[in-house]
């Protein structure tokens, strides 16, 4: 591995799996500076300073990997019994290899002679079946003994065969008339209710976990606390009882919030730990209530309630009170939303949850897994179309060996937290499996550099636990995207995206069956607001682009239009005198009709809403994540609208099938 001549950054680099250069969106070669270089080799624990140590932390790091006999993680897909080793020349000949399987107290021992086996790298094959699971291997080699967590998993995720379509919005902007402002769990049951009536498959919304502790509030679902936890400001607190709590202020400040056009988050928060407060108490008490069973089974909700007391309050004082106001909303927050779950299933309605890529690096998960996350860089995004100077979303990456050492543990607990419940899940920024694109402290976005993971370690688990949940994966794949991440979605089973306004409509012909299919995201404008400009027009407002980029823009956005409406009208779905309805019926056709295993319907695009929920790489400034929707959960369903739209797109999806 170590050249005769003298390492250079670069075969450092190789060594920590951080690449030296990249290409972008634009085809560009881009190379990070030599300072953002260092500043990364550093975080991942090269002993490095400056230039002159490369030599030393080369060595260093290279006698580092010869020392592992064993990876700390190995991956067994299929039935696979080979397990790879290094060894170089060993006075023991003698091998022994014992395996615990998952569940099992006894332990499998096997012995192999290392004499008959080439000197260097072979692989171990295990004498017995490996039924999958995560299994801990010992090997012990003279003196020293190895460990490694075994993975073994089907080498697809969990399939689904039907052709499919569901509906989306994010719960902050669903509202009904027992809500408080925003949506709660109740809202989300009643709409999966109304869904399952329609045809639907699926309901899908934003990350419904708890919010990041940052001052000023921070509303944005995709930086939260915690992804091992549910959000308990989406809890239903109304009933007769419960308003009766409130005083005349605080009465007068839910008559706001409930006939404001934005959400109201802080105001909202209020009134429910208001209520909590009161409440709190007096419910814990109760030792044979649902509440306080549940706290006894999930004890890990006291940590994070003294967690999130600890973060708002320096004062001892009323801290425990503090402490079951909110353990009593989390054990609440579960309930509801294990309750909404639970009839989901019992109905044929999946939940379509979103695992975001990381947490806010304030919260709850950074705390207590501080170990497992590099706190001097952040996450971002290279330059790109959109955003010419990069992106940086202020999280903080995990380690990519860190992690390995700990058995994926945290990012296993993450991904079963969601898929209990899922019958679909997204993960967020799928590109995250391979690499990401890390941001050290004091560099500009453009100046980032790109840190591999471990991929198919990762697969592994996302195709174990799949099955083990019978839940359906979808990578979110939009952005920068190298082939490679795609080829690794088929061959994993997990579906890529196809959104309608960032392809050509020619492309509608390329769309496989390992793919969902929508208009657009939570993260672009609704199709009226598309179709409109009002994301450039937004854009252009805050200075983010210039008056010449916009002008292209606006440019590049009426010929897409034309073009789709020329593609439709070629395929018979158009009619060349058309009305705005017309074209959004036949775009849900053109999808639905496709081979898209899974049809992903926004709710607001039915009837036409002009909205645009987030503005990314802007911040409280847009007001992002505030936007309610303009109809309420009653009046959507008795749109005659809606339904004739479904019932059109039930139709395609059936005939498609």
């Amino acid at each position: 591995m170590q050249s005769k001549s003298k390492p250079s950054l670069g075969d450092l680099c190789r060594l920590y799996s951080v690449q030296t250069m990249y290409r972008d969106v634009f085809g560009k070669v881009r190379r990070p500076p030599n300072a953002s270089l260092v500043k990364v080799l550093r975080s991942l624990g090269a002993e490095l300073e400056g230039l002159s140590d490369v030599t030393q932390a080369y060595r260093a790091r290279l006698a580092q990997l010869k020392s592992r006999i064993v990876e700390p993680v190995l991956v067994l897909f299929d039935g696979s019994r080979s397990l790879p080793i290094k060894l170089e020349e060993h006075s023991d000949n003698k091998i022994v290899c014992r395996l615990r399987l998952e569940g099992e107290e006894k332990v499998r021992e096997w012995v192999i002679n290392a004499s008959t086996q080439p000197v260097k790298d072979f692989t171990l094959r295990a004498p017995f079946d490996i039924p999958f699971g995560y299994h801990r291997l010992d090997v012990r080699v003279g003196d020293s003994t190895y460990r490694s967590l075994v993975i073994a998993a089907p080498s697809k995720a969990y399939q689904q065969k039907s052709r499919v379509w569901g509906l989306f919005i994010p719960l902050y902007a669903l509202h009904s008339r027992r809500s408080w402002g925003a949506g709660t769990y109740t809202d989300i049951l009643n709409l999966i209710k109304w869904a399952s009536r329609v045809g639907a498959s699926f309901v899908g919304t934003t990350p419904l976990l708890p919010f990041n502790p940052s001052a000023p509030f921070d509303p944005s679902p995709y930086s939260p606390s915690s992804r091992l936890f549910w959000s308990d400001f989406y809890v239903d607190l109304n009933t007769p009882s419960t308003l009766k709590l409130l005083d005349e202020g605080l009465r007068k400040k839910l008559r706001e919030v409930v006939l404001a056009k934005r959400v109201g988050y802080e105001d909202i928060i209020q009134i429910k730990t208001h209520i909590a407060a009161k409440l709190a108490q007096k419910a814990l008490k109760n030792r044979n209530s649902k509440i306080v069973r549940y706290i006894k089974e999930h004890p890990e909700l006291e940590e994070f309630a003294r967690f999130r007391a600890a973060r708002e309050s320096e004062q001892i004082k009323g801290f425990e009170k503090s402490v079951s106001q909110h353990l009593y909303l989390q054990a609440l927050a579960h309930l509801q939303f294990e309750q909404v779950s639970h009839y989901a299933k019992r109905v044929g309605v999946g939940l379509y949850l979103d695992l975001p890529l990381g947490c806010s690096p304030e919260g709850y998960d950074a705390w207590r897994y501080s170990d497992l996350f590099v706190k001097d860089v952040s996450v971002g995004a290279p330059p790109d179309f959109f955003f010419p100077r990069g992106q940086n979303w202020g999280i903080n990456p995990l380690h990519p060996e860190k992690i390995r050492e700990a058995g994926y543990s945290y990012f296993i607990e993450c991904v079963r937290h969601h898929m209990r419940h899922a019958g679909y899940l997204r993960l967020d920024h799928i590109m995250a499996l391979h690499r990401l694109y890390w941001i050290p402290k004091g560099a500009g976005s453009d100046e980032g550099v790109y840190v591999k993971y471990r991929a198919e370690e990762f697969y592994a688990i996302i195709c174990l636990e799949s099955h083990r949940h019978r839940c359906v994966v979808v990578g979110e794949n939009l952005g920068t995207v190298p082939s490679y991440v795609n080829r690794s979605l088929r061959r994993h089973g997990l579906l890529g995206c196809f959104i309608l306004q960032l392809k050509h409509p020619q492309t509608i012909e390329q769309i496989t069956p390992n793919t969902l299919a929508a208009l657009n995201t939570h993260d672009m404008p609704t199709f009226k607001a598309y179709l409109n400009g009002l994301d450039i027009t937004l854009r252009h407002k805050m200075g983010l682009i210039s008056d010449q980029q916009a002008a292209k823009e606006r440019e590049q956005r009426k010929q897409q239009i034309k073009e789709l409406k020329q593609y439709l009208k070629d395929r018979g779905l158009l009619k060349e005198e058309h009305s705005l309805e017309d074209l959004l019926a036949a775009s849900l056709k053109m999808l639905a009709s496709s081979s898209a295993k899974l049809l992903l319907i926004s709710l607001e695009d039915l009837w036409l809403e002009e909205a645009v929920h987030n503005i990314p790489g802007t911040g409280a400034e847009a007001g992002n994540w505030r936007h309610r929707s303009e109809l309420s959960l009653e009046t959507i369903a008795k749109d005659t609208r809606v339904r004739a739209l479904l019932e059109m797109v039930a139709e395609a999806r059936r005939s498609a099938s």
